[in-house]
């Protein structure tokens, strides 16, 4: 069993998952977080946890490749809302 998981990561590439992507137009409407949960549910048979997901992408982040634009015009909104 471990083998398995262990040759199944090791699809876990980007280009797989654009390969799959393209062959499931039905998943465009999809939330990526979900789209990335089930491509990696087809392959191993595990499941991703979000919250794990998105603690290891902020702690390897390089903060100097964020477009952070997008971040501070939301931020701008939420405080133009509270006043």
């Amino acid at each position: 069993m471990a083998e398995f998981h262990e040759n199944a990561v090791a699809e876990l590439t980007i280009q797989r998952f654009e390969e799959w992507e393209h062959s499931r137009p039905d998943i465009a409407k999809v939330a990526f977080s979900k789209r990335v949960d089930r491509w990696v549910q087809e392959l191993t048979n595990l499941s991703v946890e979000k919250p794990l997901v998105m603690k290891h992408a902020v702690q390897n982040v390089e903060l100097d490749k964020v477009d952070k634009d997008p971040m501070l015009r939301l931020l701008d909104a939420i405080r133009s809302q509270l006043r």
